[in-house]
C-alpha cells in the first residue's frame, strides 16, 4: 500500500472517529462529576445513572444522526462516498432512537425494583405526561415537570415513529413525510434533556456541549427537511430526450438551464421532475448514476425499470423540467492512483462505468478490463459505444458475459481472463447480491479489502 492509498483509507474513517469521540466527550464528562460508587450505590441508583447516560448518548448520536441526513458533500471526503454517510446516519439514528427508548424506561424500572403495587403504578405514570398546576405553583415546579413532559412527549413520538418505520407498510412518499417528524421528536428530547432538573444542569459544560450539538442537530434538519428547496443548491435542467435502451431501460438526455453541474465520472445526482406531465412521476427526489461524460455537453441517465416510479419515467415529455442536486459519490476511478483496473458491472451497474468509459484521454496510462455481465444479451446497454471506446483506446477492453450462457460472473473467471488480479484496483457496481458474492470472491483469492471499490447506495 503506497502512502496516499494508506492517507485515504485513513480519511475515510475519520468521520466515525470524529462520532465516537464526540459521542465519548459528554459521557466522559458526566463520568467524572462523581465517583461511581455514589451513582451504584443501590439497584434503583444504578438504574437511574444507566439511564442518563443512555441519555446523554442517545442526545449526541440523534444530532449527529440529523448532521449526516443533510447530505453535505464534503462529508464524502470523511466516510468513503454518501452511501457510506448514509450508512452511518441509519446506524447512529437506530442507536440514538433505542438509547432514547430506554432512557424513560429505565428510570420507570427503578420504581419497579421496589415491587409493591404502587411502585408498579408510580413506573406505569412516570411514562404519562405531569399535569401542570394552574394555582401559581414554584416556577421550578413547573419548568421540571414542563421538561418531564417534553421527554414524554419526545418518547411516544419516537415509538410512534418506529411503529410507523418497521410494522407499519407506507408508501415511500408517506413514510417520507413521517420521517420528517424525527426532527421534532429530536427538539422536544434536546429541551427535556436541557431543561430538567439533572446532571446536565448541575454542570455547566456538560450543559452547552449538548446545546452546542443540540443547536447543530436542529440546524441540519432546518437546512435539508425544513427549508431544504430554498436552502440547498440545485441545477434545471429540462429533458430533450427520452429513449427506450435494451430492456427496461430509460436514457434520459438533458440539458442545463443555466450553468451545468460539475461532477467526475462515476457519480450520482438526485433528481425531481417539475411539470413532468404524467401523475405517475411524483415530485420527490431519487438517485441515479450518471451515463454520460464530464466531457459531453449534455446530462444522461439511464434508468432500469424496476418500480412504479422508473416504469413511469418512459412517459417523460421533451421539455419537462428536472431539478438535480449533486453530483455525489467516491466510486470513481479519479479518486485512485493505480492504474491497473478491473471493472465489474452487472445489468444496470454498468451506468457509472459508462460515464468513465467516456472520459479515458488517450495520454491517460490505465490499463483497464471491464467485465460487463447481463442475464440475456437483449439487456446490454449502450454496448457499441463501449466497443468503440475498445477499439480505439490501447489498454481498455470490454469483456461481455450474459450469464445464460455462461453462469454468473466469478472471481475465477476474471482472474483467467485477466491473467491475474495481482496488484489491481476493483471498482464493483450491480445487484446486491452479486456485489456481495464478487466482493468475497475477490477478498479469498487474496485481494486486499482497501483494492475493492464498490457503489451500494440506495435510499430508504
Amino acid at each position: 500500500m503506497t502512502v496516499a492509498e494508506l492517507w485515504i483509507q485513513v480519511r475515510y474513517r475519520l468521520g466515525w472517529v470524529f462520532i465516537i469521540v464526540a459521542t465519548a466527550i459528554p459521557v466522559i464528562m458526566w463520568t467524572v462529576m462523581l465517583p461511581l460508587s455514589d451513582r451504584f450505590f443501590s439497584p434503583q441508583a444504578g438504574i437511574g445513572s444507566i439511564s442518563k447516560v443512555l441519555a446523554i448518548a442517545g442526545l449526541m448520536l440523534y444530532a449527529i444522526n440529523l448532521v449526516l441526513a443533510a447530505r453535505v458533500r464534503w462529508m464524502e471526503d470523511y466516510f468513503g462516498g454518501l452511501n457510506r454517510v448514509y450508512i452511518a446516519h441509519h446506524l447512529t439514528g437506530g442507536i440514538a432512537l433505542i438509547f432514547l427508548l430506554f432512557h424513560p424506561l429505565f428510570l420507570a424500572m427503578g420504581y419497579l425494583v421496589l415491587g409493591s403495587i404502587t411502585s408498579f403504578r408510580a413506573a406505569a405514570n412516570f411514562l404519562w405526561l405531569r399535569p401542570i398546576s394552574l394555582a401559581f405553583p414554584p416556577p421550578e415546579a413547573v419548568m421540571q415537570a414542563s421538561a418531564i413532559n417534553y421527554g414524554i412527549i419526545a418518547f411516544l413520538g419516537m415509538v410512534a415513529l418506529l411503529i410507523l418505520t418497521f410494522f407499519v407498510k407506507l408508501p415511500y412518499r408517506i413514510w417520507l413525510f413521517t420521517h420528517k417528524f424525527l426532527g421534532v421528536a429530536f427538539l422536544f428530547a434536546a429541551l427535556h434533556i436541557l431543561f430538567v432538573f439533572s446532571d446536565t444542569s448541575s454542570n455547566p459544560a456538560l450543559k452547552y456541549y449538548l446545546l452546542a450539538w443540540s443547536v447543530l442537530g436542529l440546524v441540519a434538519y432546518t437546512y435539508r427537511t425544513l427549508a431544504g428547496s430554498i436552502l440547498v443548491r440545485k441545477y434545471n435542467y429540462h429533458v430533450d430526450a427520452v429513449n427506450r435502451v435494451g430492456d427496461s431501460v430509460v436514457e434520459l438526455v438533458m440539458k442545463p438551464v443555466g450553468n451545468p453541474m460539475k461532477f467526475q465520472p462515476g457519480q450520482f445526482v438526485f433528481i425531481r421532475f417539475r411539470y413532468s406531465g404524467d401523475k405517475a412521476i411524483t415530485t420527490e427526489a431519487h438517485p441515479f448514476s450518471i451515463s454520460s461524460s464530464p466531457k459531453d455537453d449534455f446530462l444522461r441517465l439511464s434508468v432500469k425499470a424496476l418500480g412504479d416510479y422508473t416504469t413511469a419515467l418512459i412517459n417523460l415529455k421533451p421539455g419537462a423540467i428536472a431539478e438535480i442536486e449533486g453530483a455525489y459519490g467516491k466510486f470513481s476511478y479519479t479518486n485512485y492512483t493505480n492504474p491497473k483496473q478491473v471493472w465489474i458491472a452487472g445489468g444496470i451497474g454498468i451506468t457509472p462505468f459508462l460515464s468513465m468509459a467516456g472520459s479515458l484521454l488517450p495520454e491517460q496510462e490505465l490499463e483497464v478490463d471491464l467485465y460487463y455481465s447481463v442475464k440475456a444479451a437483449s439487456e446490454f446497454v449502450d454496448f457499441e459505444k463501449l466497443s468503440n471506446i475498445t477499439s480505439t483506446a490501447h489498454h481498455f477492453r470490454t469483456i461481455p458475459w450474459i450469464t445464460d450462457e455462461r453462469g454468473f460472473l466469478s472471481a475465477d473467471a476474471i482472474e483467467k481472463e485477466s491473467q491475474t488480479l495481482v496488484g489491481k484496483d476493483f471498482y464493483i457496481c450491480g445487484p446486491p447480491g452479486m456485489m456481495k458474492a464478487m466482493r468475497a470472491g475477490l477478498r479469498a483469492k487474496g485481494v486486499p479489502n482497501y483494492r475493492i471499490h464498490s457503489e451500494e447506495f440506495a435510499m430508504s
